[in-house]
């Protein structure tokens, strides 16, 4: 439970995140626990995270701000270990360099700065720039497929990436129609794209994922509601979701690559002519 002091503190740091909150950054505590707060990054430009989501906790000491809070990151990112106490100097890895001026501003711009930096320290990982693009551009999909927390802490952006996950795969079959003209090829590939994103079902599932379904791969039903984390449908044992391939879980990606696959054939065919 936290003490007095820190509950102030914490409310008072609360009130500034929401009149000025740091570039890039927003972050709330949680409606049960004000010394559990979570964190929503979105990706500097010119950065190998450009316009990516990350979500993640700080978990503040009942006698805040004389102690660091714990630091987690929960969106794989290619930077740090998911669900990973980090150690930082800001950090409750090293209570000594602690400093109570600091505020949640202070620590979230902090993690932001050593998020793009090179430098090394427990929880953080090694990887390319390419394997943390990839990650960028998938993590709005992971937070609302995979992220039962994200979807109850950050509602209006759980929404947004519906949209968002929706228009991105509208433009790529626009692009390969356009491309691709008059080739049955492509008329086939846009049909499974299509089936892919109108497949029909109860519960969670909607026949478009702007309607608040979830590609017909996640049962978002009870992740709306609070009550249970996404779950694959159609598994009704353990067994039968730890069989589910890695294709049936990610048909959003796959419908966009389909037809991006048919487009590359489409090019390489009539360059050969």
């Amino acid at each position: 439970m936290a003490t007095r002091a820190a509950n102030k503190r914490l409310a008072r740091e609360y009130k500034h995140m929401q009149e000025s909150p740091p570039p890039f950054i927003t972050a709330h505590p949680s409606e049960k626990n004000i010394l559990i707060w979570h964190y929503l990054i979105t990706g500097p430009p010119s950065t190998p995270y450009e316009g990516g989501q990350y979500h993640g906790t700080l978990t503040f000491p009942p006698d805040y701000p004389y102690k660091p809070p714990a630091i987690r990151m929960i969106t794989p990112s290619g930077r740090f270990q998911t669900n990973t106490r980090l150690c930082l100097s800001i950090s409750d890895y090293h209570p000594k360099t602690w400093n109570p001026a600091w505020s949640v501003s202070t620590i979230l711009t902090g993690l932001l700065s050593f998020m793009t930096s090179d430098e090394l320290t427990t929880g953080a990982l090694r990887s390319t720039n390419e394997e943390k693009i990839k990650l960028a551009a998938l993590s709005r999909e992971w937070n609302v497929r995979q992220n039962r927390k994200f979807v109850e802490e950050f509602s209006a952006e759980a929404a947004e990436n519906e949209k968002y996950i929706v228009e991105r795969i509208r433009k790529a079959r626009s692009t390969a129609a356009v491309a691709a003209a008059g080739t049955g090829g492509v008329a086939a590939v846009a049909a499974l794209a299509d089936g892919v994103l109108n497949e029909d079902g109860a519960g969670g599932r909607a026949s478009e994922l702007g309607s608040g379904g979830s590609l017909g791969v996640f049962d978002t039903s009870g992740l709306r509601s609070g009550k249970s984390a996404a779950k694959v449908t159609g598994a009704g044992t353990n067994g039968a979701r730890a069989n589910q391939s890695w294709i049936g879980s990610h048909k959003a990606l796959c419908a966009v690559l389909l037809v991006l696959a048919c487009v590359i054939a489409n090019r390489v065919a009539n360059s050969s002519k």
